[in-house]
C-alpha cells in the first residue's frame, strides 16, 4: 500500500453535471483539498454533454458546495476558481473527444503537470461501452505519466454483460488502471475487518467453523426509490445491493488471510470465497416488493404506486438468500443475507454469531440457558463493533445477563470521512485494495446469475417492516432466525394522546380493527398478541359488548401470565375471558393460553414457545401486540434489570423472580418474540405512570434504555396510545394535541 503523497494529474470526471459530482463527488474533492491530501497543482476537468464555460461550470458548482454546507464561502469560491475547469462534449463524436484529449493536454502544459490523468465515468450503465471506446480510440487510455479509469457501479447487469464490458476494458486499458468503485468499501468499519481479524489473535482464533454458528448480513434502507424509478425498474434489489455492496463485504468477513498485504494478495482471497460459495437455487432466495405502509410515522405508497414503476411490477425492492461456503474454514456455517427498501430504520450491520458452550454448570439453573456471544459490525449509520457476552448479575446465586460491550468510532475519533473521499485518495495513490477486480465481478455475477434467469415469484411486505415472512421461514429452515437490528420498528416510536382512558381506548379498539382487516386481506389470518393489567380491561370490555370484529380469522395469544390456575383471579386469561373471550364468536381452538397452572414453569415456557414456532397458525408471525407499561416501566412481565431481558434465543421464558415481594412468578414472552411482531401497540393511563414514560422516552434516542418498555421493538411501528396524565411524562415537543400522532 503505498506511502507516498499522490502525484499530480488532472482529475477528468465525465458526467460532471450529473448529481453524483454535485451530491457526492465535489464534496469529497472539496474536502480532500481542503486536508491538503489532494495534490497541489492538480486540476478537476469536469466534461458533459452541456455547453458550458469554466466560469459557469464553477458557478453551479460553487452553489452545490455551499449546499452541502462543506465550508465558508470564500473558501468554497477559492476551491473552485483555482482548482474547477470544463470541457463540453458535445454530441459525443470522435472530434470531441480529440477535442478533450487536447483540453488535457493544454492544461498540462499551462499549469506544469507531468501527463498524469484519471477519469472517473459517472455515468449510467448504458454509457460505459461507448464512453471507454471514445476515451481508447481518442488515444485517452494512455499518456505521459499514469492513466487510471473508475467505473461506477453496476458492473454489467448479468454475467454476460459483465464479461463483455470487462473485454472491451481490456480492449483499451491493463487491469492494472481499472478502478471498480463501490462505496460500501470506503467505509471505515469494512475497511477496518482486515485490522480486526487479523491483529486480533483471540478474534482469528475463533474465525471459522469451530467457533462461529452462522452469520448474517443486513442492509435495510428506510428510503423507497425516491425518484430513481427508471433505473431501479430495471435493476432491483438483487443487482443494485446484493450483487456488488452486500458481497464485497461478505467476501471480507469469510476470506482468508493474505500471506501479504499488497492489493492482488488481499483481492486473490476474496475471489476464492466466491468459488467456494455453494451454487444458489431459488429455494435459497426470496424476492420481496413493498407495499403501502408506514415509516418514522409516516404513511408511504407501496413500490407499484411510486411515479413511473409498472402498476403490474414484478421488481424485486427486497431480496433475502442463504448461502454456504464449501471451504475449510466454513463448511457447514450458514451465511444469511437480506437488503430492503422501506424497511423500519437505515442499518447496515454483520452480526457474527458464536457457537453456545456445549456443557454449561449454568443448566443446574432450571430457568436459564446459555445466550450464545455475538459481534455485531456495525457499518451504518454508526460505525464500529459490540461485542455480547455473559456475565453475572452481582449477588447471591448464580443470576446470568447478557452485556454488551461498544466500541463506536465517532466516540474516540469524531467525524469519520465519507467513503468517497477514502476512495478517490485511493485512486490518486494508486492503491486499488479496496476496488473490484475483473475476475471478482464475473464470479460475483456467476454467483447470482441463475437466480436472475430464474427469479422466484415476488412476495409482498408492507413498508415500515422488516420484510415478508417468507423471509423467516428462509432462516427457519436452516434452524436459524434473522436477528433484529437496533432500530427496528420506529427509531423514535409514534405518541398519540387523548384526553381520557376511554378516548384512548376507543382509539386503539379502532386501530387494531384496521390492523386486523389488513392482515386477514393479505394473509387470512389475523395473529394478535394480549396482556393483562387493569389498563387494557376496558378495551377488552368493549369487544365483548359487540363489535364487527373478525373474531373467526382471529387468532389469540398471550404475552404475559402469572403461574396460577386459569380461574384464579390474578390469571391474564382468565381476565380476558370474563371480559370478552366468552362473549365473541372466536373459536377456542383459535385462543392460545400459557398454562401457568405448570410447574415448573420452565416446562410451560418451552410448550409455549413450541406452539408459537411450530403449532398455532404455522409458526406464523405475530400481526399486532398489546401492551401495558407498570409503574416501574415493566412491561409483559419484563422487569427492569431481570435477567429476560437478557435473553436472545427463546421467545418465552419463566419469571420465577423479580421486583419486590411478594412477588407471583411468571411466564413472558421475551423481547425477540415481541420484536417479531409487525407492530406494537402500548395502552398507558393515569398519573403514576408519568415517571415511567419519562424514563422511557427520555433514553430512546441515545439507545441507553434500562426500563424494560423503552427496549420493545417490532418489524413495524410502535404507537403508544396515552392518556392526558401519562402523557405529562413525555420530553418538551414529544406530546401531541388530542390523539394525533406524533
Amino acid at each position: 500500500m503505498p506511502e507516498a503523497p499522490a502525484q499530480p494529474h488532472v482529475f477528468v470526471v465525465i458526467g460532471a453535471t450529473g448529481d453524483l459530482m454535485q451530491r457526492k463527488m465535489l464534496p469529497a474533492l472539496y474536502r480532500l483539498s481542503a486536508r491538503g491530501e489532494f495534490p497541489a497543482k492538480s486540476l478537476i476537468l469536469g466534461a458533459a454533454r452541456h455547453s458550458l464555460t469554466d466560469e459557469a461550470f464553477q458557478e453551479q458548482a460553487k452553489a452545490s458546495l455551499l449546499a452541502e454546507k462543506v465550508g465558508s464561502p470564500g473558501e468554497v469560491e477559492r476551491f473552485c476558481r483555482d482548482r474547477l475547469r470544463f470541457q463540453s462534449l458535445g454530441k459525443e463524436t470522435p472530434e470531441d473527444y480529440r477535442a478533450l484529449s487536447q483540453r488535457i493536454q493544454a492544461l498540462e502544459k499551462a499549469y506544469g503537470l507531468p501527463g498524469n490523468r484519471i477519469f472517473y465515468l459517472a455515468l449510467p450503465l448504458e454509457a460505459f461501452g461507448p464512453t471507454l471506446t471514445a476515451l481508447g480510440e481518442a488515444g485517452l487510455s494512455r499518456g505521459p505519466g499514469f492513466t487510471r479509469v473508475v467505473i461506477e457501479k453496476p458492473f454489467g447487469e448479468d454475467l454476460k454483460s459483465a464479461e463483455a464490458l470487462n473485454a472491451l476494458l481490456h480492449r483499451y486499458f491493463e487491469e492494472k488502471q481499472v478502478y471498480r468503485i463501490d462505496h460500501y468499501l470506503g467505509k471505515e468499519t469494512v475497511q477496518n475487518l482486515l485490522v480486526f481479524r487479523f491483529a486480533n489473535m483471540f478474534v482469528e482464533s475463533l474465525w471459522n467453523r469451530q467457533g462461529v454458528d452462522h452469520v448474517e448480513i443486513t442492509v435495510a434502507e428506510s428510503l423507497g426509490v425516491e425518484g430513481r424509478a427508471g433505473y431501479y425498474e430495471a435493476s432491483g434489489a438483487l443487482r443494485d445491493m446484493i450483487q456488488n455492496h452486500v458481497t464485497q463485504i461478505l467476501t471480507l468477513v469469510a476470506m482468508e488471510p493474505p500471506a501479504t498485504r499488497d492489493e492482488d494478495t488481499i483481492r486473490n482471497e476474496k475471489v476464492k470465497v466466491l468459488r467456494s460459495a455453494v451454487r444458489l437455487t431459488a429455494a435459497d432466495v426470496v424476492r420481496g416488493q413493498y407495499t403501502a405502509g408506514t415509516v418514522a410515522g409516516e404513511a408511504v405508497p407501496g413500490y407499484r404506486e411510486e411515479p413511473g414503476v409498472d402498476p403490474k411490477s414484478g421488481t424485486e425492492t427486497f431480496v433475502a438468500l442463504r448461502m454456504k461456503i464449501a471451504n475449510w474454514r466454513w463448511q457447514g456455517v450458514p451465511f444469511f443475507v437480506r437488503t430492503g427498501k422501506r424497511m423500519p430504520a437505515k442499518s447496515t450491520r454483520v452480526v457474527v454469531i458464536f457457537r453456545a458452550p456445549p456443557v454449561s454448570f449454568f443448566q443446574s439453573e432450571k430457568d436459564y440457558e446459555v445466550n450464545p456471544d455475538r459481534l455485531t459490525i456495525l457499518v451504518q449509520p454508526e460505525e464500529g463493533f459490540e461485542l455480547a457476552f455473559e456475565i453475572k448479575v452481582p449477588g447471591r446465586g448464580i443470576r446470568v445477563q447478557t452485556h454488551r460491550m461498544k466500541f463506536h468510532y465517532a466516540d474516540v475519533f469524531g467525524e469519520l470521512p465519507d467513503g468517497y473521499e477514502t476512495l478517490l485518495l485511493d485512486v490518486m495513490l494508486g492503491d486499488a485494495t479496496l476496488f473490484v477486480r475483473a475476475d471478482e465481478v464475473e464470479e460475483s455475477w456467476s454467483l447470482y446469475d441463475p437466480i436472475l434467469k430464474a427469479p422466484p415469484p415476488v412476495v409482498f411486505y408492507p413498508a415500515g417492516t422488516m420484510g415478508p415472512s417468507e423471509a423467516t421461514r428462509l432462516a427457519e429452515g436452516w434452524g436459524h432466525r434473522w436477528e433484529q437490528p437496533v432500530g427496528a420498528g420506529l427509531g423514535r416510536p409514534a405518541t398519540r394522546v387523548f384526553p381520557s382512558l376511554d378516548q384512548a381506548t376507543r382509539a386503539l379498539s379502532s386501530a387494531v380493527l384496521a390492523s386486523a382487516r389488513e392482515a386477514i386481506a393479505q394473509r387470512g389470518r389475523f395473529h394478535l398478541v394480549l396482556s393483562g393489567g387493569s389498563t387494557p380491561r376496558g378495551l377488552y370490555e368493549r369487544w365483548g359488548k359487540g363489535s364487527r370484529f373478525p373474531w373467526q380469522e382471529t387468532e389469540v395469544y398471550f404475552a404475559d401470565e402469572r403461574s396460577v390456575s386459569p380461574r384464579s383471579s390474578k390469571s391474564n386469561y382468565a381476565m380476558a375471558r370474563e371480559a370478552f373471550l366468552s362473549k365473541v364468536p372466536v373459536p377456542r381452538s383459535q385462543v392460545h393460553r400459557l398454562r401457568g397452572e405448570l410447574s415448573p414453569g420452565s416446562r410451560a415456557a418451552r410448550e409455549y414457545e413450541k406452539l408459537l414456532r411450530q403449532g398455532a397458525g404455522g409458526g406464523a408471525r405475530f400481526d399486532l401486540v398489546l401492551l401495558g407499561v407498570g409503574k416501574d416501566g415493566h412491561t409483559a412481565s419484563l422487569f427492569p434489570d431481570a435477567p429476560a431481558l437478557s435473553e436472545r434465543e427463546r421467545w418465552v421464558v419463566a419469571v420465577p423472580r423479580a421486583g419486590q415481594p411478594p412477588f407471583v412468578p411468571r411466564l413472558t414472552m421475551t423481547l425477540p418474540a415481541l420484536a417479531s411482531s409487525r407492530a406494537v401497540s402500548f395502552l398507558v393511563a393515569g398519573a403514576d405512570k408519568a415517571p415511567a414514560i419519562r424514563g422511557i422516552f427520555t433514553a430512546l434516542p441515545r439507545g441507553t434504555e434500562r426500563l424494560p418498555a423503552s427496549l420493545v421493538r417490532s418489524e413495524g411501528p410502535v404507537t403508544w396510545f396515552l392518556d392526558r396524565e401519562a402523557a405529562a411524562g413525555l420530553p418538551p415537543g414529544q406530546a401531541s394535541p388530542r390523539g394525533k400522532t406524533a
